[in-house]
């Protein structure tokens, strides 16, 4: 192999290392921003999309506890909570929209 080809496989490996180290960067930023909206930001009791009552936290008993509906219920309870859970909804409506997924009162209809 060449000087040159050496120097060019270094750079593409150095680029290679930079760029793993900025996505890695991004991915912990963005987990740790939702992480601290979720605590910061206000908690919904009622989507006015869906039109129904959220999770509220489930209070804790043994029974509960040891059944696993304590854990289901906090699982419910940060679903229905999530930061910008409204925005990502009308955004995934909007895309089924465009595939031809329409969702009706009781009913999904497929378009082609």
């Amino acid at each position: 192999m060449s000087r040159k080809l050496k120097r060019q496989e270094k750079r593409k490996n150095e680029l290679s290392k930079i760029l793993n180290k900025i996505n890695i960067f991004i991915f912990l930023a963005t987990l740790i921003m939702f992480s601290v909206l979720s605590v910061i930001m206000p908690k919904k009791t009622v989507s006015e999309i869906e039109k129904r009552e959220l999770a509220k936290f489930p209070k804790y008993t043994k029974e509960s506890l040891f059944s696993g509906d304590y854990f289901k219920g906090i699982e419910n309870f940060y679903n229905d909570t999530f930061p910008f859970r409204d925005k990502f909804l009308q955004i995934s409506s909007h895309i089924n929209e465009s595939k031809g997924i329409r969702q009706g009162e009781d009913e999904i209809k497929l378009y082609k």
